[in-house]
């Protein structure tokens, strides 16, 4: 039996590690699909009171057959309404936790989002990260955040992947650049080294640096 209160005592432990990370890394305000953990934990907390409860009036291991079968239905069914009502956690999510920044405050950010990856080479940098990209714009960190997942649908990773490659691809095109060495040029579009810039180009486009600029040479 006081196997079964270890057993409820990880997982308490695996619930309150998750809260944790929600709060320490403030995920629900940057990714929509972090509610999802939120939902994992509560399931963890519940199980926990179930199966409590259960070892405190249980005689022996065999009265717990009740407890499992009461696990798995919870979890059964967070897992369909997970699957099948996505928008409902989504919804919870951006009215509780969400910062309150209306349509327009979305479509001005992304808007001055764009202009300045246009006028600056500030993602060209590789030490580019979201806390200077906030100050340089003038926006606040978590806005920014909010605004390329519900605007542009992509995390700030992807969206200065995605910036590196599109200029790559310039570089790749361009006749001056015809002799210079693929590895110079991911070096000079923001990559620290060949294989994270071969991997983001395959992501980006679906074919290797390599094989882009053959596809693409002029003969």
């Amino acid at each position: 039996m006081p196997l079964n209160y270890i057993r409820t005592s990880h997982v308490v432990i695996y619930g309150i590690m998750m809260i944790l990370v929600l709060i320490k890394q403030k995920l629900l305000q940057k990714h929509p699909k972090a509610i999802y953990l939120l939902g994992i934990s509560i399931i963890y907390f519940l199980t926990a009171v179930i199966q409590s409860y259960l070892t405190a009036f249980a005689n022996a291991y065999t009265d717990f057959a009740i407890y499992y079968s009461l696990a798995a239905t919870i979890v059964l069914f967070a897992g369909i309404m997970l699957y099948k009502y996505p928008h409902v956690l989504y919804e919870f999510q951006s009215k509780y936790f969400s910062n309150s920044l209306t349509k327009n405050d979305k479509k001005r950010i992304a808007k001055k989002l764009e202009k300045f990856k246009n006028e600056t080479s500030f993602f060209l940098n590789n030490k580019a990260n979201l806390t200077e990209l906030s100050v340089l714009i003038g926006e606040k960190k978590h806005h920014l955040s909010q605004v390329l997942s519900e605007q542009m649908n992509s995390s700030f990773s992807d969206y200065v992947n995605i910036t590196r490659i599109q200029y790559a691809q310039n570089l790749l095109l361009n006749p001056a650049y015809e002799n210079v060495k693929i590895i110079a040029i991911a070096f000079e579009s923001g990559f620290n080294n060949n294989v994270t810039f071969n991997k983001a180009f395959v992501k980006f486009t679906g074919n290797t640096p390599h094989k882009f600029r053959k596809e693409n040479s002029i003969i």
